[in-house]
Parts: structure tokens; sequence; C-alpha cells
């Protein structure tokens, strides 16, 4: 007991370290030149606006009405997350990055419980490699429901792997189940790519124990799994269905716009073989996993060698985590919209199936030195340095890490980037805060009752849902409107003139087609009599943003040297 005890012990404190220093320096490299060097950005500040409102009434709601409004949202993990982060940091923005030790924290345990069979060393090589995967302490930097869904997701398929499923009792195959399912609910609009790489990779499970078993025939093979896949499917769903299925309708309208109506905004037309590499030489996989990609397919490759020539037990075991990886990646990979964070799936399943590929090579080489070397004392010193140098070589990358230069953001910011967006997103907030603009406005279409509209021809400089945050933190009543989707210019401009304050950018590159008109829009705005020129602002990575707001007609906008 007291030996146990030390070791859990052990294993709770490598794993605090890893995560105070984990969260220590990215959060600060995310300060210079990530996420928290400028006011809330897309998607981040969507959970931020969610667990903001959610804060707002729940002194006023009952426990059972909070909750469902919490699952009434469309990622309740980080609107929940977020709500937490402000709870325990009410100034700034730094509590909902922050959090995020908790989730890197529980990884690590959740990897050491996979491992725990394996020794002390061992469990520990595997944490601080882990903790070496650029994908961690990304996931310290960005607040939104990916990173933290990729790494649960590799859990759960590690779950699912590193024991047979035919030898658990119905309620453990049950229990995995549910612990996939609560995986898969994290991301929910990812929930079908979800229970499509965990079933194939549980399938593939139980395909590979019937074949080393007795059994001999399709049918005692489909008899035999049966039960246990309709538990771990009953599982699945309990885990899921109770917190996907109150937003389940708006889920699939996202899903279908995202990847159907909207698809020509977000696929980027390349070659197939571009397509094929993008998670993992391409610049998502080099960012996400760096050169541990190649660390990992080295891993896998010396398993199935070792299992095929010396240890044929093992082959069914690699083979099984191989598919599970290669299903892994070739869901997003097929996807029509490819992003950093859609990939997480493979991230997360990439760091738990190499570790266990790690575990399995070690474990093999152990027994080859023990059963080829006669003499006790080189025995000793060969296992020692089997155990030992992997753990220095993987502490050695872990500090390299915390140098300058050692670590990329996924959302990295030039300093012109980051100058424009705190200088334009502060001058237009000023303006609404002060409320002279909103009043002006209302005053001149005789409706001082009605919810004044904000709108946005681009997220860029200001991120419209960050003026809809700062506003439901101040109380103030504002309906804020990102005009980014309009295809042509008629519909844009159109949208803009049925707003009270308009704030429009000049034209700039971007997949969405609001930006590209900025100019035209500006043109626009410029020669309508019923809009007032407020303000023009000079950017560095674009021309200008102009501010105008709805005036009596021949208010006038005179066009300022800034443009």
């Amino acid at each position: 007991m007291s030996h146990q005890a030390g070791r859990i012990a052990a294993v709770i404190g490598i794993a605090v370290i890893l995560t105070a220093v984990t969260a220590t320096f990215s959060l600060k490299l995310a300060e210079q030149l990530g996420r928290l060097s400028v006011p809330p950005l897309y998607d981040d500040v969507v959970y931020f606006v969610a667990a903001v409102q959610w804060l707002n009434e729940a002194p006023s709601h009952g426990i059972a009405e909070n909750v469902y409004g919490l699952l009434h949202q469309h990622a309740p993990f980080s609107t929940l997350t977020a709500a937490i982060g402000f709870s325990l940091r009410p100034e700034g923005y730094l509590g909902p990055y922050a959090i995020n030790a908790v989730i890197i924290l529980a990884f690590l345990l959740g990897l050491a419980g996979l491992l725990w069979r394996r020794s002390l060393v061992d469990i520990a090589t595997c944490m601080v490699g882990a903790a070496c995967v650029p994908m961690l302490w990304q996931t310290m930097t960005e607040a939104r429901p990916d990173l933290p869904w990729g790494l649960a997701l590799g859990l759960a398929i590690g779950a699912v792997l590193h024991r047979p499923l035919l030898q658990r009792s119905r309620w453990s195959i049950f229990g995995v189940g549910v612990v996939c399912g609560l995986a898969s609910a994290i991301k929910p609009s990812a929930v079908p790519a979800s229970f499509a790489c965990i079933g194939l990779a549980t399938a593939v499970q139980l395909a590979c124990e019937c074949l080393e078993s007795d059994i001999r025939t399709f049918r005692a093979a489909v008899r035999r799994a049966a039960l246990p896949a309709l538990l771990f499917a009953a599982g699945l769903l309990a885990g899921t269905l109770p917190i996907v299925g109150v937003e389940l309708v708006e889920t699939i309208r996202y899903i279908l716009k995202v990847m159907i109506y909207d698809r020509d905004l977000w696929v980027i037309n390349e070659s197939f073989r571009t397509s094929l590499m993008h998670y993992s030489i391409g610049a998502e996989g080099r960012v996400a996993l760096n050169y541990w990609l190649w660390i990992g397919l080295g891993l896998a490759t010396i398993r199935i060698c070792f299992a095929v020539l010396v240890n044929r037990r093992d082959v069914g075991a690699a083979a099984t985590i191989l598919a599970a990886g290669l299903v892994a990646y070739a869901i997003p990979t097929l996807a029509n919209v490819k992003t950093y964070f859609f990939g997480a799936m493979f991230y997360g399943v990439f760091i738990v199936t190499m570790l266990l590929n790690f575990d399995a090579v070690v474990a093999g080489l152990d027994a080859v030195i023990s059963r080829l070397t006669p003499r006790q004392a080189l025995q000793r010193w060969l296992s020692s340095g089997l155990h030992l140098v992997p753990l220095a070589a993987v502490l050695s990358l872990f500090v390299a890490n915390c140098f300058p230069g050692g670590l990329t953001l996924p959302t990295s910011l030039t300093p012109g980037q980051i100058q424009d967006i705190r200088t334009a997103t502060a001058k237009v907030w000023s303006l609404l805060e002060q409320k002279s603009l909103l009043r002006g406005t209302m005053e001149a279409s005789g409706q001082l009752g009605k919810v004044p509209v904000i709108s946005f021809s681009s997220p860029y400089p200001v991120t419209p849902t960050t003026i809809q945050l700062y506003a439901v933190q101040a109380r103030m009543r504002v309906d804020v409107r990102g005009v980014f989707f309009d295809r042509t210019l008629d519909a844009a401009e159109k949208a803009l003139l049925a707003s009270d304050v308009a704030i429009v950018t000049s034209s700039m590159p971007h997949n969405l087609p609001g930006p590209w008109m900025g100019d035209e829009l500006i043109e626009r705005m410029d020669a309508n009599p019923g809009m007032c020129l407020v303000d023009s602002l000079p950017l560095l990575t674009a021309r200008v943003i102009r501010i105008y707001r709805r005036g009596n007609p021949g208010c006038g906008t005179s066009t300022p040297d800034s443009r």
C-alpha cells in the first residue's frame, strides 16, 4: 500500500510540474504574439460571450434551468470552461485560457492510467514525451473545444485498445463506451466524425480479438462480439446524447451550413497530394506535431517489425493501433474543410498511440535483453539504459520547448496586426461605450427605445463578437451583426444601411466575401446622404477602417486624408 501511494504521489507530482511549466511558458508566448496579445478573437470569443451571458443569468435561475441553459449551447464544454475561467479571474481574459491547465493535467494523468502496469520510469518518460508535443502546449493558448476534444478522443481510443474488450465485464465495456461518448460530446459539431473514428477502431479491435481466439467461423465471431458491441454502442450514446441532444437540431444545421451550403467559402483549391498531406507534413501537421510525427511513425514501424519477427502475440495489438491511427488521419483528410483545429482528432490519437507503441517496444526489448544476456550485471546495465536514456532524451526536448523559438502557436500575430486590432477595437468600443454615437443615431431615426444595430463588413481588425462581449459585460443592449457572408455588393450594402452604426474595413484578401468588397462599400457609404462618417482610422495591415452612423439626410460624409 505504501509503495502504491508513493507511486501515485510521484505520478501526480510529475503531471503537476509538467502542467505548470507548460501553462506558464505557453501563456507567456500567447501574451507576446498570440491570442492574449489582443482583444478576444474568433472562435474563442463566441464561447466567452456565451459564458458571460450564462453567468449573468445564473443568479436568477434555478439549478435545473442553469444546467439546461448550459446544455443549450453550441459547445457546452467550452462555455463551461470559459465560465469557470471568468469566475476564478474576472479581470481580463487570462482565466478562460489558464483553466486549460486542468485539461492538460487530466490528459497526463489519463495517459499514466493507461500505462499504469509499466515501471514508474517508463510512465514518466511517456508523460514528459507527451508534454513535448507542440499540440499539448497549444491547448493552453486556444479557448475552443477542438484541442481538448482531440486529447480526450486520444485517451478514449487508448481506453478501447489498451486491454482486450472481450475479456472485460459487461459493465466495463459499457463504461468505456460512456467515456468515449463524453469525449465525443466535447465538440458536438464533430460527433459524426468522433463516432466514425471510435466505432471503426472498436470494430477493428473486436475483429482482431476474434481472430486471435479459438473462434473459427464468421457466424461464431459475430455471435461472440455482438453483445459487447451493443453494450459499447449503448454506452457511447449514453455519454453523448444527454449533452448533445438539447442542441442536436441546431448542430445538424451548423454542420450542413459549414460543410455544404458555405462549402465554397472554406474549401481551398489544391491537388490531391497536397490535400493528403495536410495533417502530417503539411502546415497544420508541422505546427501540431513537428518532428514527433517521425518519432511516432518510427515507433509504429519498430513495433510491427518486432511483433512479426519476435513476438507474434503482439501482431493483433500492433495492427489495431496502426488502424486506429490511420482512421483518425483519414477522417479529417477526406473532409471538405481542412483546418488545423479539425486535425486535432488525429493529433490526440497520434500522441496516445505513439506512447502505447513506445510502451510495447520497451517491453519487448526488455524481454529480449533478459533472454539473451546471461550475465546479471550486464543485463541490469542494459535494462537501465533502455529505460533511462529515453527519459533523458525527452527531458532535454521538453526543456528546449521552453526557450524562445522552441514552440509555434496556431494563432500567431504580427506586430502590425496586434497594433491594428488593439487600436481599432479600443476606438470602436470607446465610441459605443460613451453612448453619444448611439444616442445621436437613435434621435435621428426617432426610435429612442430601439436596440441599436451595429454591423461590420469584416471580422478584421475589429472582431464584431468582441464588441458584443464588451457590451454583455457592460450590461449594454446592442445588436451586433457581421456582414461577412453576403456574396454580392448590393446585399452587403443593404445590410449595412439597415444598421444604426456601420464599421467598414477597406478591401483585403480573405475567404469570406465581405472583406473583398471593402473599398466598394466605403465608396457607397461615403456617397449615401443618410450615412454620416464618424471616424476613419489608418491601419498598418489594411488601409483604413471607417465608422459610419445613420443620420438625417444630408449630414455629409467628408473623406479624411487617412483613406
